[in-house]
């Protein structure tokens, strides 16, 4: 992982949430997921094989801070985040029986419509022109710190409906390749789309 990576995870992570896990990344088999509730990430970790446990967002910034933009940073088996020298332990949870969100439900969500695309910078353009409408800082960490040869972008329109609001919502799976392999997933994202209510009031304009 580089320094971007774990930057795009930790903007995932939540700040002072009262439901004290969303404070935290999770560290799994699979792994690392976060999410602040309006935005979720699984980043893909193939093969780490690590109990999981449950790393603070200051904790990981602190690790982040270490790192030169092109250095590598790894996971062990035992669940410690490694930059050369540096070694952080990723379990720093101190309360009893975390939830922790059931993120694969989260992840899994089939969504309506879809799209691929190479150059990510568009992407709120892009979903604005298709009625789906995500504030542009939700979206902006995925811009500003991902580089994938492809997106995977699937979608759900906003649905009003009288008083009632669907809001849209946006998957973005980022995919890499390999000297071996093309298609890798680098992670999946679910970012839940803003409540739009028209503030504007219609009005009949009649010539004099």
């Amino acid at each position: 992982m580089k320094k971007n990576d774990l930057k795009l995870i930790g903007s995932c992570i939540a700040s002072g949430n009262p439901k004290v896990e969303l404070n935290y990344a999770l560290v799994s088999s699979d792994g690392i997921y976060a999410t602040d509730s309006r935005k979720a990430i699984h980043f893909n970790v193939p093969m780490l094989g690590c109990e999981d446990m449950l790393v603070h967002k200051k904790v990981l910034h602190g690790f982040v801070s270490t790192l030169d933009k092109d250095d590598e940073a790894t996971i062990d088996g035992f669940g410690f985040l490694r930059n050369g020298l540096i070694k952080m332990s990723c379990d720093t949870f101190e309360h009893d029986d975390p939830k922790f969100p059931d993120m694969e439900r989260i992840l899994s969500e089939k969504l309506e419509y879809g799209f691929e695309i190479n150059d990510i910078s568009d992407l709120h353009f892009e979903l604005t022109q298709r009625e789906c409408y995500i504030d542009e800082y939700l979206l902006n960490p995925f811009i500003e710190l991902t580089n994938c040869n492809k997106y995977v972008v699937s979608f759900n329109k906003q649905k009003v409906d009288g008083n009632l609001t669907d809001t849209g919502r946006v998957k973005i799976i980022g995919l890499y390749d390999t000297e071996e392999e093309t298609d890798l997933v680098k992670f999946t994202a679910m970012i839940m789309g803003r409540e739009f209510k028209t503030q504007v009031k219609e009005q009949l304009l009649l010539d004099i």
